[in-house]
């Protein structure tokens, strides 16, 4: 059977452990981050597009971790992420007015 890796929230393994559970974590390398990053962020954006109108903010919130850890590994702190995203927001604005492209 293979084995199956995937990335959890720091205090998970504790969690699992008062519960009882057997002690089934490592910690990865960091190597190996980007990779395990990778797949975390799209395993939650799956889980938000997936997800009941009333869990959005607890996923939205787990996609943002995620994001913010995969930039954090790549040597940007969540500073940076976030005033690029004010200046964006500035220069571009957001998608609070709806507007739709057409491509033809």
């Amino acid at each position: 059977m293979a084995v199956i890796e995937k990335l959890v929230r720091d205090r998970i393994p504790e969690i699992a452990r008062r519960r009882g559970d057997r002690d089934l974590f490592r910690r990865a390398e960091p190597h190996e981050m980007a990779v395990f990053l990778r797949k975390k962020l799209v395993e939650e954006c799956q889980a938000l597009l997936a997800a009941d109108p009333e869990d959005i903010p607890d996923e939205v919130a787990d996609v943002i971790e995620v994001a913010l850890a995969y930039a954090e590994a790549a040597g940007f702190t969540s500073l940076q992420c976030d005033l690029t995203r004010r200046k964006k927001l500035e220069e571009r604005g957001g998608f609070r007015q709806r507007q739709v492209m057409r491509l033809d």
